[in-house]
Order: structure tokens, then sequence, then C-alpha cells
């Protein structure tokens, strides 16, 4: 099941990349697909994923956030003293720092983690990474501006985003074990269900616009590469198992951080007019290659 996943992963992520260099796909185009998912399907498919729950379990929720609290605590500590030590440019120091901070716990994640545990897999890994919204539109942020020519200031309108707002009434919806109506909860699934495929294209896209061959050359890249895809869930597995014998809840923090550099990165950059070209070239190269790296960590951990 996990092969035929990842097969319709990369099948996706190719028509985005030859739709992008036909110029079907262009960046302007991309922009508006990302924002349709970021905006609306997404958010429905969190909401959906928990809508149409009989009950709760408060206690699996209070671990899930707990994990996740002390991940988003320890990554950035980890992530500033890797970046110090390694023989890293100085110059895109901050941004490599992100690139260790932010996976692509949600678009890339999902698929497979819904593949092995359903739809409440969609909830679960949204309480996982509750902090991930405030860590990245505070610090990383903040960081991302100043290794460009940006200046940040945090405004808490940031924070107010149809993600964030559905990631709490899913949480409420979960606490309080109300259904919604099955059309309504039929409706948020359906419209849910974009999110794997236009992300995907969307990530196909996203690669066919960077100069590839560039990217390779980056050795400093290929360092924060191996750190994000191997580094980074292989501490979250060890980290995860301290904190609790529940293995679904350590399969989905390893997994989930696992992923390549989040496109929030390339995102963030492009706002706060950090260094766009590094932040893009990260998310390149670390999704190029977790298609690699996602197989092997998924038969370690015997999904």
């Amino acid at each position: 099941m996990i092969l035929n996943t990842m097969c319709k992963l990369f099948f996706a992520i190719i028509i985005g990349f030859v739709l992008n260099k036909k110029d079907i796909l262009n960046t302007k185009v991309n922009k508006s697909i990302s924002s349709l998912i970021i905006q609306i399907a997404n958010p429905c498919l969190i909401v959906g994923s928990v809508a149409s729950m009989k009950s709760g379990n408060n206690h699996l929720a209070i671990e899930l956030l707990t994990v996740g609290l002390v991940i988003y605590i320890a990554m950035p500590i980890i992530s500033f003293i890797l970046v110090k030590v390694l023989p890293l440019k100085a110059d895109y120091q901050k941004t490599y720092i992100c690139m260790l901070m932010f996976s692509n716990c949600g678009f890339m994640a999902l698929p497979i983690l819904q593949s092995m545990f359903g739809n409440q897999a969609v909830f679960y890994n949204t309480l996982l990474h509750m902090p991930y919204n405030l860590l990245f539109f505070t610090l990383g942020a903040y960081l991302l501006a100043k290794d460009g020519e940006g200046d940040f200031k945090f405004e808490i309108k940031q924070l107010v985003t149809p993600g964030v707002i559905s990631s709490i009434l899913a949480i409420v919806l979960y606490f309080t074990a109300y259904s919604l109506p099955t059309p309504i909860s039929e409706s948020l699934n359906f419209v849910g269900s974009l999110v794997t495929p236009l992300s995907m294209i969307s990530i196909g896209a996203s690669i066919g616009d960077y100069p590839i061959l560039e990217v390779l050359k980056d050795k400093s890249l290929y360092f924060i590469t191996v750190l994000r895809l191997v580094a980074a869930p292989l501490f979250v597995f060890f980290l995860a198992s301290f904190l609790t014998q529940d293995m679904m809840i350590i399969k989905i923090a390893t997994i989930s951080i696992g992923m390549p550099v989040g496109s929030m990165v390339a995102m963030g950059a492009n706002e706060y007019n950090g260094n766009v070209q590094v932040a893009s070239s990260g998310v390149a190269l670390s999704t190029l290659l977790s298609l690699i790296t996602i197989p092997i960590m998924l038969f370690i951990l015997g999904a």
C-alpha cells in the first residue's frame, strides 16, 4: 500500500514538472493553486478528518500536543547548534536553520499517513504540529528576513489563517465529541480530497521553476538535506520514544518530520525579502532526494 502511495505521489510530481516546463502550470498559476490548497482545501481536510469521528480519545490528543510541543522546542535549539558547527556558508545560516526546523509535514506527509492510519491521521498530524505556524510566523519569519534585505515585524493577524482557524475548530469538535451532519462532513472531505493530488502537482511545478543543475552544485545544501531527511527524523524518533510508548504517535512524528524542507520556507523567504534562491533550492533538492529517503524510512519503521 505504501509503495502504491509513493508511486501516486511521484506520478503527480512528474505531471506538475512537465506542465511547468510546457508553461501550462507557470509560477503565477502555481501560486494560485497553492492559495487554493492553503486557504480552502486543506482547512476542509482538517475539519473533515474529525467531523465524522464518533468520540475523541482525550489522552491520545494530549499526548500528541505534548510531543509536538517538545519537538518544536528542541528543533530550533538543535538547528542553531548544527548550523554553527558545520562547514556551511555563513551568509545563509539563518535560512539553513529554517530549513532544518520546518519540514513539509503537511502536504507530503498526509497521503502517506492516511494510507497507514486512515483519515484520522490528518487530525493527529494537525495536533502534533500545532506549534508549527506560531514558530514559523515569529522566529522563522525573523530568521528569513535577516538573511536577506527584509525587515520583519510581527503582527498577531499573521496567525489568524484558515489553517489555524480550522485546526482550532477541529480540536473543539474532537474534545466535545460532536459530529457534524453527514452532508457537511462529506462535503468537507470531498473538497479536502483535492489536497494530495494538487499539492504534489504544485510541488512538481515548483521544482520545474528551479535551475536543478545549479542546485546540485551547492555542497552546503547537501549537508542541510541530509540533516533534514536523515538526522531530523532519527532525532525525533528517539525523542518521541522517550516521551510516549504509543507507536502510532512515534511513527506519525518521525514520518512527518522526515519530509523535505517545507514549501513555506521558500514562500516565506519571498514574503519577507529573504534569500529566495537558497530557500527555493533547499526545497527542490530535499524534495528530489526525499523520493529515495522516504521509502527507506518507511521500510525501517515497518510501514
